[in-house]
């Protein structure tokens, strides 16, 4: 039998803690090659598009995949967790709740070893589903002293900072102009769809910590050149999918002024191979462009807590 969990379900049975702590635990085991990932991969249609990836984690005894389709504006998140042993589904699991946590946590995982020594100003671009859950993953393991948010919409801006003020406790600016989101910022998140880059990085502040998280596709660039530049160094989540994926990076290297081999990994990061923060000068980047890896541990965690609480459906399928 397998279990089927809504949203409501997996709102209910795990949470961006748990969410950071499964993160860094399969990164870990990535990074020894005791878990493995296939890249996304797209079939594109006349009305949209079939987005697939899928990744393995032997010791814990489950692999999946995740599927959605984004046609005509509506995006349809799944995931389906297996049994490793035997390939039997454990469970069926409605993934947007899933994806909003599991994007935020590696933000978080990643932050814990890059951020300056005094984070104290945050700016966010972005107000949608993304930017929420990255808020919330780096309220997770910090605190501002303010932040700023910059969406192209006003009203959404507004909304968006009235809400994360009330919900978080915290002092939020809705601010009117890219430039007045990011000036003087040590925080600096980018959670958005655009294809042009959301602010002019020559304000990036020297020994900032950079979150690109939104550009996971080849039309897709948060960043300008002047702030790849101004990076010292930039962390991915995985090469192979940055190659496929990454309009932000593929630009600059195709220019010639950055290399591939400059571009170090969320693995190596935890592995030690490349090091965490060594000073406060340093400008440092981590772009996200999205792994399996993630949403198998993150559905690991919501099917073992839904089985333990009673929820979910039980469907008669294996």
């Amino acid at each position: 039998m397998a279990l089927y969990l809504t949203e409501a379900d997996v709102q209910h049975v795990i949470d961006m803690p748990q969410t950071i702590d499964a993160v860094e635990q399969i990164t870990i085991a990535q990074s020894t090659g005791r878990a493995w990932l296939v890249p996304r991969e797209r079939l594109r249609m006349p009305k949209g598009m079939l987005h697939t990836m899928s990744a393995a984690w032997p010791e814990r005894g489950y692999f999946a995949h995740k599927a959605y389709a984004s046609i005509a504006g509506s995006i349809r998140f799944r995931v389906l967790l297996y049994d490793y042993d035997t390939g039997a589904i454990r469970a069926w699991i409605e993934g947007n709740r899933l994806g909003q946590l599991r994007t935020g946590a590696a933000t978080a995982v990643a932050a814990r070893r890059l951020l300056p020594p005094d984070p104290s100003t945050w700016a966010l671009f972005g107000t949608g589903l993304q930017a929420e859950g990255q808020l919330e993953a780096m309220l997770a393991i910090g605190r501002p002293q303010q932040l700023r948010v910059f969406g192209r919409n006003a009203d959404r801006r507004n909304d968006f900072a009235v809400l994360a003020a009330e919900q978080w406790e915290i002092d939020v600016v809705p601010a009117e102009t890219p430039e007045a989101c990011i000036d003087g910022a040590n925080v600096v998140i980018t959670a958005t769809t655009s294809r042009n880059p959301v602010f002019d990085g020559s304000r990036l502040q020297t020994g900032s910590f950079v979150a690109a998280v939104g550009a996971n596709m080849l039309i897709r660039r948060e960043l300008d050149g002047k702030a790849l530049r101004a990076i010292d160094r930039i962390i991915v989540d995985d090469i192979d999918t940055a190659k496929k994926e990454s309009g932000m990076l593929l630009t600059p290297i195709e220019a010639g002024f950055m290399r591939w081999q400059d571009v170090a990994t969320l693995p190596d990061l935890l592995a030690g191979r490349t090091p965490a923060r060594r000073d406060d000068r340093e400008t440092l980047c981590f772009h996200s462009l999205g792994s399996a890896t993630w949403d198998l541990a993150a559905a690991i965690v919501a099917y073992e807590n839904a089985l333990e609480a009673g929820l979910g459906l039980e469907l008669p399928i294996d």
